[in-house]
């Protein structure tokens, strides 16, 4: 998992082997700080992390 440069998040992206329909990326955004996971889709690496990004509260 690659961190940022405070570490307190941890970012996997995954390819296609979850979607058996066709091309797709999986993103997880896991918290260090609270242990808790966060999950987004979509058709670019890119795509999965902003939405992955977009599920962690924001404050």
């Amino acid at each position: 998992m690659a961190n940022n440069k405070d570490s307190r998040y941890d970012v996997k992206t995954e390819g296609n082997a979850y979607n058996p329909f066709g091309a797709g990326y999986k993103a997880t955004v896991r918290d260090n700080k609270t242990g808790k996971t966060y999950t987004g889709s979509g058709s670019s690496p890119e795509k999965a992390r902003d939405a992955a990004w977009r599920n962690t509260p924001k404050n």
